[in-house]
């Protein structure tokens, strides 16, 4: 399945090498679908297939290849990104509106905004990408630093420039198996130790590489795959 910027979703099918079934806004079988800008997709442990859109969220029913807007969240929002997390939380990362976290158990929903006057808060409510690492913990990339949510309360910590941070524009997160979280941002790529100590990180490892952008693709192994936005020099 692919989730497209301006024409709805492809199915495409890697044995014969094709889009097999293409669905959008149009498309009859589609009337609660309200964009075709479809920026994120992800599957629940349940299975179920989410696609964050610029119009609300979406539950994609595979069998009768319909959307269905998802009405426990705010409906309309410009949604970035999905995380369900091992307590079966999902969380939900916006465009311009922070972050909301829904419990499917009880219908409980929490919205987290940067706040000016709160260094708990936030550190901005753009939000690229969302991560769970090996000790449970949510790690946010913002446009303003990342993220961790504190284990109690309401809270956050921000890592960005002044905690050694080579940009505050982070793009994405990800664990390898020494854990280490290796982190994308707009000037480089990042290499941070989980920690064992008091302070919640023990050394910074930055490794300035040359080129601008870096987006995270996957984890196999100990290996980190990226994509380059820019050509090494």
């Amino acid at each position: 399945m692919v989730g497209t910027f301006v024409n709805g979703l492809d199915i495409f099918d890697p044995i014969q090498e094709k889009v097999v079934y293409h669905i959008d806004r149009n498309s009859s079988p589609n009337p609660e679908l309200q964009s075709n800008f479809l920026f994120y997709l992800y599957k629940t442990r349940k299975g179920e297939i989410l696609a964050a859109s610029t119009r609300g969220l979406y539950r994609f029913d595979f069998a009768k290849k319909s959307f269905h807007l998802m009405r426990n969240v705010p409906e309309y929002m410009f949604y970035t990104t999905v995380l369900e997390d091992k307590q079966g939380n999902i969380w939900l990362g916006t465009w311009r509106d922070g972050l909301y976290c829904y419990n499917p158990n009880n219908g409980d929903l929490k919205h987290y905004t940067h706040q000016k006057d709160n260094p708990s808060s936030l550190p901005n409510n753009r939000i690229n990408s969302l991560f769970e690492d090996s000790k449970k913990q949510i790690w946010i990339a913002t446009e303003g630093g990342m993220a961790k949510k504190l284990p109690t309360g309401e809270g956050f910590e921000k890592i960005g420039i002044k905690e050694g941070m080579p940009s505050n524009v982070i793009l994405a997160i990800l664990e390898d198996q020494q854990n280490n979280l290796w982190v994308s941002t707009s000037k480089g790529l990042v290499r941070y130790h989980l920690s064992n100590g008091k302070k919640g990180f023990s050394t910074w490892n930055l490794a300035y590489l040359p080129f601008s952008l870096i987006t995270i693709l996957h984890l196999t192994m100990a290996m980190v795959v990226f994509t380059l936005e820019q050509s090494m020099v």
